[in-house]
């Protein structure tokens, strides 16, 4: 399964754009060039700041543009295929990223909000071909690796996340001494270095089998198999017959026809895709944002601007390390444990910042411990609830309703990021831009993963080792969550 597992990371490596651009954003409205070109003043003599309105609008304009996209590439997906679709996002990227750069032209027309204005429109169009990245990448990987691969592989995706963000991080701190317009654009303009040799690739590798299949074009998808797994003495045409019976019976089961979003809540499938939705909204609401406002929220808890970077750079470098150690876990434990023992932690972990966060000031270790927990907030979510994500929702949905399912649970998570967007800064930022809270915002989170603790321990199934097929059958009989381990299924 060589071929297999590399063009699967071919496809993940798209999310290290996105990740770098979202990171960068949230990088930007700490930098104090970024803010000198276009910030404004709180008040006469003090510092210009980026306003929280802006600084939501325009991480809200990129969700918008995913939400937008993200809709539109379950039908394409499901018409041109996966690589056509990945293809177009790759070449619009190098497009549109033409609007940030450019966005500063227009300080010197319309002021800083001008320019804010311009890069709002800008992130705009860059999330549409981050919306189609998120649709696609999980739904390539899950249909080209065999079911041992196929959590290692899946969960890649969230590495790519991290290396995205690490990427952005360093970028943004290689840049602080230089002067204001060459510490924005470097940054950005590095982002035109990937989607051409990602795009080459992509055009080299082999549609998924599955979606062949479901098209009726089974010479097609046999080659395709073949090519992902090219040993003389692999049976292509017994797995070649797998994904047929298992494409039919989910067919004539469910009665779907793999091209309404509707299908997604009939019979079984409602199940699914309400387990797929939770676990989404669990990924964004669980204090995960509080990454993309790590030095900002170091700042906040007194310590110095120049060492939040530092700071951010080792959370995302320990996030890396311990996305790895998640695979060797997912090996030994089920899925469903790794995810309640997470949540839990998490939960426990931002209790403790919300608590030390009343006493900023009282003594010159708080900070200290604020940072302390955060990063190994880090370590914990990048163990199991950032990864698990990717593994469980690529696993939940049927074959059929596989693309269309994970976008709706990918525009839930986009939605309940208005939530993030603009209630996160406004909670961090002080008094009057904000709500003055500080590192107590960690404490609405941890009430947040409360309610997904208890929605997990009673509907959350346990899909470690199933094949797509074993799946199929479990949720055919209704079976708990609870029992998804240890319920035996009967010889085809």
């Amino acid at each position: 399964w060589k071929a297999a597992v590399f063009y699967s990371l071919v496809f993940s490596v798209t999310i290290i754009g996105e990740g770098y651009d979202l990171a960068l954003m949230g990088n930007f409205f700490s930098l104090r060039q970024f803010q000198s070109l276009f910030g404004v003043e709180p008040a006469p003599g003090k510092a210009p700041e980026i306003p929280a309105l802006w600084q939501s609008l325009i991480q809200c304009a990129a969700l918008l543009g995913q939400v937008c996209a993200i809709y539109l590439t379950g039908h394409c997906v499901d018409r041109f295929g996966y690589r056509r679709t990945v293809l177009i996002a790759l070449g619009s990227v190098l497009v549109f990223l033409f609007v940030p750069f450019f966005s500063t032209q227009a300080i010197g027309t319309a002021g800083s909000n001008g320019g804010l204005g311009v890069l709002l429109a800008g992130e705009f169009l860059l999330g549409m071909p981050w919306g189609v990245f998120q649709a696609t990448t999980l739904p390539y990987a899950s249909e080209v690796a065999p079911v041992k691969l196929r959590p290692t592989l899946t969960t890649f995706v969230n590495m790519c996340w991290i290396l995205g963000q690490l990427l952005a991080t360093g970028a943004t701190k290689a840049v602080t001494r230089l002067d204001n317009f060459a510490a924005f654009r470097i940054p950005v303009a590095v982002q035109w270095t990937w989607p051409v040799p990602v795009a080459l690739f992509v055009y080299l590798a082999p549609e998924s089998p599955w979606w062949f299949v479901r098209h009726g074009r089974s010479r097609e998808a046999l080659e395709s198999i073949r090519r992902l797994n090219n040993d003389r003495d692999f049976p292509a045409e017994g797995q070649l017959r797998i994904l047929e019976l298992t494409n039919a019976h989910e067919r004539d089961a469910d009665r779907t026809s793999c091209g309404q979003y509707l299908d997604c809540f009939k019979a079984t499938n409602r199940r699914r895709t309400e387990v797929v939705v939770m676990l989404n909204l669990t990924q964004q609401l669980c204090g995960s944002c509080l990454m993309y406002y790590s030095a900002k929220l170091y700042q906040k808890g007194g310590i110095k601007p120049e060492n939040a970077f530092d700071y951010t750079l080792v959370q995302y470098g320990l996030g890396i390390v311990a996305i790895s150690f998640s695979w060797l876990l997912m090996r030994y434990f089920g899925r469903r444990r790794i995810w309640i023992s997470g949540l839990t932690l998490s939960t426990i972990l931002l209790s403790g910042v919300g608590f030390l966060g009343f006493f900023i000031g009282h003594h010159p270790a708080i900070p200290w411990a604020i940072a302390a927990l955060l990063i190994f907030f880090t370590a914990v979510y990048n163990l199991s609830i950032g990864p698990l994500t990717y593994s469980l929702v690529s696993e939940m949905p049927s074959t059929r309703l596989k693309a269309k399912t994970i976008v709706i649970g990918r525009c839930s998570y986009l939605i309940a990021g208005l939530f993030n967007l603009f209630l996160t800064p406004k909670m961090l930022e002080d008094i009057p831009n904000g709500w003055g809270l500080g590192p107590r915002a960690a404490l609405v989170f941890a009430g947040l993963n409360m309610v997904f603790l208890t929605w997990a321990w009673f509907r959350l199934p346990e899909t470690k080792g199933r094949s797509f097929a074993e799946i199929d059958e479990l949720f055919q009989r209704k079976t708990l969550a609870r029992r998804f381990k240890t319920t035996i299924l009967s010889e085809p």
